[in-house]
């Protein structure tokens, strides 16, 4: 009876030791078996200007865990460069417009993360809900293989699902207006002052005789002209009467 009972126990820890390995085989596949780690991509795109962002300012996107909603543990995997939980990425004009978070997963699991679009005045611009979901999958080759799915969400873990990061600045700094002066007429005096132009109004011609006298001796001069003729044919007509 004691030998059988001392097998029944080693059986019971055998059933016990192949169910907990089959419990680790299902949570997680690791690197050493051959099959890379799946990575989650949470992309982000911003365009510049009026319906974007602003040219001239800087951004920040900035990820955190929320370990509550993974199951209460600290072991919510983070992107490489994270520091104390927060993995933040530099967004400006100069960057470029694309940008992503990438986490790369060792075991199944649902993964919350938040995303956070800041300026550098600390005002938030937007908020994102991730939700990540790694199963156990199968690979091209039929061998067994970690895989993940991706949700966005807006605001909330319940609002509307999105593609990607986008966000609109409405508080840009107002384009500075370049005013440009109007010339200035410059007006050089006159020498004389008023009375050079007083007298450059009343020109004169070069002539300062008395226009009357001339007109008196022009018609003097055509009555006696007139008178002359008038004498001329009055004598040669008393000649022609003379000679008959």
């Amino acid at each position: 009876m004691k030998i059988s009972k001392g097998i029944s126990n080693i059986i019971w820890i055998c059933l016990c030791a192949v169910i907990a390995f089959s419990w680790l085989g299902n949570q997680s596949v690791y690197a050493d078996s051959g099959n890379a780690l799946p990575v989650a991509e949470i992309p982000a795109h911003f365009v510049y200007g009026s319906n974007g962002l602003s040219p001239s300012k800087a951004y920040q996107l900035i990820l955190t865990p929320d370990d509550s909603a993974s199951g209460g543990t600290a072991e919510t995997p983070m992107p490489d460069g994270t520091v104390n939980d927060v993995s933040t990425i530099s967004v400006s004009r100069s960057g470029g417009a694309d940008y992503s978070f990438e986490i790369a997963y060792s075991r199944v699991g649902e993964y919350w993360y938040q995303v956070v679009l800041r300026d550098a005045g600390k005002q938030v611009l937007g908020t994102w809900q991730v939700h990540v979901t790694v199963y156990n999958g199968t690979d091209q080759a039929g061998s067994n293989a970690l895989e993940c799915a991706v949700a966005l969400h807006q605001k909330t873990k319940t609002g509307d699902k999105t593609d990607q990061i986008t966000a609109i600045d409405k508080n840009q700094p107002t384009p500075s207006t370049t005013v440009t002066p109007t010339p200035s007429i410059t007006t050089t005096p006159t020498p004389g002052g008023a009375s050079a132009q007083k007298s450059a109004t009343n020109a004169k011609t070069g002539d300062s005789s008395n226009t009357r006298m001339w007109i008196i001796t022009l018609s003097v001069s055509t009555a006696l002209l007139l008178f002359f003729l008038a004498y001329l044919a009055g004598k040669q007509k008393r000649q022609k009467i003379s000679k008959n």
